[in-house]
């Protein structure tokens, strides 16, 4: 199931994982880029694009591995 995209925008949703990273990553301070990069990109993605781990881990010039 982790496999398939999403295919409807839900903006509730959005908002919710928005806040939650943002919580996040002020949670771990400093030196959180690649994870600030990463919320911008899944946040993007959201909006209709692809949030599969491939996908993403590609936008972001790292392996799905990393």
């Amino acid at each position: 199931m982790a496999d398939l995209p999403i295919i409807t925008f839900n903006s509730r949703l959005r908002d919710y994982f928005n806040d939650e990273c943002r919580r996040l990553v002020e949670k771990l301070g400093a030196g959180t880029s690649m994870l600030e990069q990463l919320r911008k990109q899944l946040i993007a993605a959201m909006d209709g694009g692809d949030t599969s781990i491939d996908v993403v881990a590609k936008q972001l010039g790292q392996s799905s591995r990393s």
